[in-house]
């Protein structure tokens, strides 16, 4: 493995680097320095200067407006990281037009790239396992997670490798994103997350998180974390190779609003759901995320006395319920705790525990820039919860929270908050 001193000690020239990786030069302005050459307009939140200076923020703890920090906070994330292209554009072009971009930004991306920035923010230890090339976005990519505080000495550097890259087209009008992914190469190698490279990496983890890509990888980790008793957290934005096998290891789900209908074939949400669970009886809970409605929730929870309850009403129930709440700040509604059955399903046993809904911490229109990966922000949130043990009614609120903050600004990591946000401090305390 190559760390990231040594990718930069080694690297080309900056037009050297972009002709390799196949990046047109024409997307980056001059610059000397490899951050600014490939992230010309990172913006940082505004209480601070700097990337660096947001990882010695990650650090204070003598603010007494704030609980102290978990003891257990060295976060594992696996998956894929990559530079992101993004183009705010009025309306999505018609086929063989020409327009103009509004805004542009080039910065960090990937899944496990963007939970973990916003972990580190919140104030985790995050440490990444990935690959990228030798190139001026390797270089780049390395740089910023690097700042935020995240530990990048365990990601593969590909000698004459080329970085993973997204264009990411942001539509004003309809507030939606198009990514166009290109994927890094080569791929990884066995040797690559050999037995010793696992361990070195699992060493000490609190939590480990699957991003649900690089199943080559990402399944023999998840083996040995297992074994070593280190909860799992799991990513599930729609079918991919190697995820049935990765969700058998799964202690925690977040998925897309339509991947449990579509994994269970089931014909309604709450049904998925206690399908989900029926398969996967090592889920604790799961989490589908529905963008600006919120989230719903299914949170395994045993009890003395249980009560039958109907899933499909029970949900129905909570939405009327969680409604009272529109426009006010995220809270969570819940049911009780009983074995939750599918509608006229009687001979079948159920799921014990109860469902909840996180209502969402609401973006006026004017203020809604772009929804690139606020599904990332909000499983960052949720990874600093587990980690501080805090139940679904504080965890629910701060993912709302940390997933709206993200929404206000360009890019998927420009506009996550820090662990001393006015509104992520109260969620905390």
């Amino acid at each position: 493995m190559a760390t990231l001193s040594a990718a930069a000690a080694a690297a080309p020239s900056s037009a050297a680097m972009l002709s390799r990786s196949g990046i047109p030069s024409s997307s980056f302005r001059k610059s000397t320095s490899l951050t600014s050459l490939l992230c010309p307009r990172v913006k940082l939140p505004t209480n601070t200067s700097s990337s660096m200076s947001v990882k010695s923020k990650h650090n204070e703890t003598d603010d007494s407006n704030l609980p102290p920090l978990p003891s257990k906070r060295t976060v594992v994330g696996v998956g894929t990281i990559t530079l992101d292209f993004l183009a705010k554009v009025e309306t999505y072009p018609e086929p063989d037009a020409k327009i103009r971009s509004t805004d542009s930004l080039a910065q960090g991306g990937g899944n496990v790239g963007n939970a973990l920035t916003a972990a580190a923010r919140l104030g985790l230890s995050p440490r990444v396992f990935s690959k990228v090339g030798k190139d001026a976005a390797g270089v780049g990519i390395l740089e910023e997670l690097e700042g935020d505080g995240v530990d990048v000495s365990h990601v593969v550097v590909a000698e004459e490798g080329v970085s993973p890259f997204t264009y990411v087209i942001v539509d004003e009008k309809t507030k939606t994103r198009t990514c166009i992914h290109t994927p890094g190469y080569p791929p990884f190698e066995p040797e690559e997350y050999s037995s010793s490279a696992i361990s070195s990496l699992l060493s000490g983890a609190d939590l480990l998180y699957l991003d649900g890509r690089i199943p080559d990888a990402a399944i023999p980790i998840a083996e040995e974390a297992s074994k070593r008793g280190v909860p799992i957290i799991l990513d599930a934005e729609r079918k991919r190779e190697g995820l049935d096998t990765l969700l058998t290891y799964a202690d925690y789900l977040v998925t897309s609003a339509k991947f449990p209908q579509v994994w269970t074939e089931a014909p309604s949400l709450g049904e998925s759901l206690i399908l989900l669970a029926s398969r996967l009886p090592r889920l604790k809970f799961v989490i589908v995320t529905q963008g600006s409605a919120g989230c719903v929730m299914f949170e395994r929870k045993e009890s003395e006395k249980l009560e039958v309850l109907d899933v499909h009403q029970t949900l129905e129930s909570l939405w009327k319920g969680a409604q009272v709440f529109s426009g006010s700040k995220p809270t969570v509604v819940s049911s009780e705790v009983g074995v939750l059955r599918r509608p006229k399903a009687e001979n079948e046993e159920g799921c014990v525990g109860r469902l909840l809904i996180g209502t969402p911490d609401s973006v006026p229109s004017a203020e809604l820039v772009d929804t690139t990966g606020a599904g990332d922000a909000f499983i960052g949130a949720v990874m600093y919860c587990l980690c501080a043990e805090l139940p679904p009614e504080r965890m629910l609120p701060l993912g709302a929270v940390v997933a709206a903050a993200k929404c206000r600004a360009l890019g998927a990591r420009t506009g996550l908050p820090l662990r001393g946000d006015a509104r992520v401090v109260s969620c905390l305390l």
